[in-house]
């Protein structure tokens, strides 16, 4: 199993449209194939910042979700919002 956290450096202004746009896809991205859990947390701070907490059954059904045809029209809307580049990070159980 993959557990993936992605740190989301939202501008401020945009949290309400990120949030929506989170809401609105949140179940698609749930029913691609090993997606196994998906949650949008945000930063106690006044930061802006959020985070994706996601797990995947393995890397292949993460990499088949991220060349998606629907990661492809989703990424922009979700890449306007930021304020900084995003992190990920993978972590895979041992």
């Amino acid at each position: 199993m993959i557990t993936r956290i992605v740190w989301l450096p939202l501008q401020v202004e945009k949290t309400v449209e990120f949030e929506l746009l989170f809401s609105s896809i949140k179940n698609k991205i749930l029913a691609f194939e090993g997606c196994l859990h998906l949650d949008l947390l945000k930063d106690s701070g006044l930061s802006g910042d959020y985070f994706t907490y996601s797990i995947w059954r393995s890397q292949q059904d993460l990499e088949r979700y991220m060349s998606s045809a629907f990661f492809a029209e989703i990424w922009p809307q979700a890449k306007a919002c930021f304020r900084n580049r995003a992190k990920a990070w993978s972590l895979h159980k041992v």
